[in-house]
């Protein structure tokens, strides 16, 4: 059965299995200590997982001043789960956490193959603006 769930603070195993999704989006760094990943999931506003037979396959989660502002961030799927709406579901889950907060501005960074998504769920490109970020 899957399930939309909220994480606060991760057990072992879910600390190891969100390691799992962002080592298969690429995003993984082998030096990382899992103790960065628990702390990214303990400082998110939100932080939500699509459990499907307790297995963690897609996650994602928000970032913000808990009062105005707010990031959707890393929204991953594994591979073999994409196409069944599951990011779509964990999004709508998101920005309603982020409307009943009260954010009034909500935007992310979109990879092109995921834009169509996040148009789909009302997201817009923000005509004038740049994305920008120190390098490494």
């Amino acid at each position: 059965m899957l399930r939309y769930l909220p994480v606060k603070t991760p057990t072992a195993s879910q600390l190891r299995q969100i390691m799992a999704l962002y080592d298969a989006a690429g995003w993984h760094d082998k030096t990382d200590k899992p103790s960065r990943y628990r702390n990214m999931v303990r400082g998110s506003q939100h932080f939500a997982v699509a459990e499907l037979d307790g297995t963690i396959i897609a996650m994602g989660r928000a970032i913000g001043d808990g009062a105005n502002d707010a990031y959707i961030q890393d929204v991953f799927v594994l591979p073999v789960h994409r196409g069944r709406g599951i990011a779509a579901k964990l999004l709508k889950t998101l920005l309603a956490r982020l409307k009943k907060d009260g954010m009034r501005w909500t935007g992310l960074i979109a990879d092109k193959r995921a834009a169509g998504l996040y148009h789909r769920l009302g997201l817009r490109p923000m005509k004038g603006f740049v994305p920008m970020r120190l390098p490494k």
